[in-house]
């Protein structure tokens, strides 16, 4: 779900009222850091030692690593990034260790 543009008061509340974040590297990421929030990053295309979380989250990738350098969705490797993968590392930080219901 697409829940349109906001402005950046506004997205920062709504980054605020939030238990946990899963992004990509975007705003989204800068913010929740920023906040101290429970963060999933999925990363890709960028070496995961750029990043610092803060002991605030954890860093998704997929199994094969990516191409760094190109932005071409036809080299992307995040289809092999697996819906359970995210789920697993969202458990863990929130700490209740099991997978959500479906």
């Amino acid at each position: 779900h697409y829940a349109g543009h906001f402005p950046l008061e506004t997205f920062i509340s709504l980054i605020n009222e939030c238990d946990l974040i899963i992004t990509t590297p975007t705003l989204a990421l800068h913010l929740a850091i920023g906040l101290e929030k429970k963060t999933v990053l999925l990363n890709s295309i960028f070496n995961r030692h750029e990043f610092e979380l803060y002991g605030c989250g954890v860093i998704v990738e997929p199994p094969t690593p990516g191409t760094y350098f190109a932005r071409d969705p036809q080299k992307s490797n995040m289809e092999q990034l697996t819906p359970d993968a995210v789920l697993t590392a969202a458990h863990e930080l929130l700490g209740d260790g099991q997978h959500a219901r479906r």
